[in-house]
């Protein structure tokens, strides 16, 4: 990677964060699934909805994300 590129490269996370909004590519990484799965849990109410923030804009609220994945353990 050359410096340009490296100068641009978005960090590594490698922990979701707790409070927050994300999109789709800020939760995925996090969860173990894919986007197929993501929207086929959230229509099933299998997952926390989503809110739109615009025509092109959906995203999740961390809060909630991390209490479903609380539920889970539960």
């Amino acid at each position: 990677m050359n410096k340009i590129e490296h100068q641009y490269a978005k960090p590594i996370k490698h922990e979701m964060p707790k409070f927050g909004l994300g999109r789709e590519r800020d939760i995925l990484p996090f969860l173990g699934f894919k986007k197929t799965t993501l929207w086929k849990k959230v229509a099933l109410g299998e997952f926390p909805q989503p809110a739109r923030m615009g025509a092109r804009c959906t995203v999740w609220n961390y809060e909630h994300i991390h209490q479903w994945m609380n539920d889970l353990w539960e």
